[in-house]
């Protein structure tokens, strides 16, 4: 394992983060959630957070993935010598 630096992550930061989540299920967007919402409950959620002292880090962006990885987290990627 290499050795990470962790950043403190902004307000706004969070806000986004957990919007996104609301929005979108993986790329694609779910429609249970409406932006509205979404940023009302992300904007709560962060002043919780800082209000109960919670620091959010966010480490150093990861290599892109390889030809070899590019199967969504939980799917199976089939065995190229099965056939």
């Amino acid at each position: 394992m290499t050795d990470r630096k962790l950043t403190p992550v902004s307000r706004d930061d969070i806000v986004q983060a957990i919007q996104h989540g609301m929005l979108f299920d993986g790329r694609k967007r779910a429609h249970h959630w409406d932006k509205i919402n979404a940023q009302v409950a992300a904007e709560k959620l962060a002043e919780y957070l800082r209000r109960a002292n919670f620091v959010v880090m966010r480490g150093p962006p990861l290599d892109p993935p390889t030809n070899q990885s590019s199967a969504a987290p939980g799917q199976h990627r089939p065995d190229p010598g099965v056939g």
